[in-house]
């Protein structure tokens, strides 16, 4: 069962940003006092690291310094002045950027992979200069919406089940669909850490050619 979107041209293969891609981004400028005090787990996530949740845990493992010490107490607040730093980097609060990207064939959504020939980021490099990072991931070989952010809380939220974000996947497949294949959607499927499951579906083409699920 392949799960992709159908596309109008076929993906392109050059090493450069794929000229048909629709890129869109948005500003939010963080504004901070030099003075005032925040909590560390925030001015790590404005950073665009991680959400606060995952900067506690980032700090109680020990592994933020500010200003050359570690520090390991959770609830922690620095100014906007001090020196953060993580794996020997400093952290630097930028703007918030908020981007979509119309993903094509060919490209791995990830940061960083020695093994793939493209990645998402390839794509973008030029939309922004800040740290980005794509929210959640589409395979290699699907095609469709995938967000950008370095705003740390709403990719928490985003991504984190318990905030139950739905997601809408639209497949083209190479065979019917039968009333079983229907019903296993609903119940689950298992797969090696998560039994995923959907909460609705239906046909979305021909009921003559029902090979298309929504």
């Amino acid at each position: 069962m392949e799960r992709e979107k159908r596309e109008r041209r076929p993906a392109r293969t050059t090493k450069g940003p794929v000229k048909s891609t629709r890129v869109k981004a948005t500003r939010n400028p963080v504004k901070t006092d030099p003075e005032e005090l925040i909590r560390l787990n925030k001015y790590i996530s404005n950073s665009g690291v991680c959400a606060r949740r995952e900067a506690d845990e980032l700090i109680a493992r020990g592994l933020i310094y500010v200003n050359g010490t570690k520090v390991t107490a959770v609830g922690t607040k620095v100014k906007a002045t001090d020196k953060v730093e993580y794996q020997g980097k400093k952290l630097v609060p930028g703007k918030r950027i908020y981007l979509l990207l119309n993903k094509p064939k060919g490209y791995v959504t990830t940061t960083k992979d020695p093994h793939a020939e493209h990645t998402v980021l390839e794509l973008v490099r030029d939309a922004t200069n800040e740290r980005i990072y794509p929210v959640g991931r589409l395979d290699k070989s699907t095609t469709g919406v995938l967000f950008f952010t370095n705003d740390g809380d709403l990719a928490g939220k985003l991504i984190h089940p318990k905030y139950k974000v739905k997601k809408v996947y639209h497949v083209f497949l190479d065979k019917e669909v039968t009333k079983r294949d229907m019903e296993t959607i609903v119940s689950g499927v298992e797969l090696e850490d998560q039994s995923p499951r959907a909460q609705g579906r239906h046909l979305a083409g021909n009921r003559r050619d029902p090979r298309t699920l929504l």
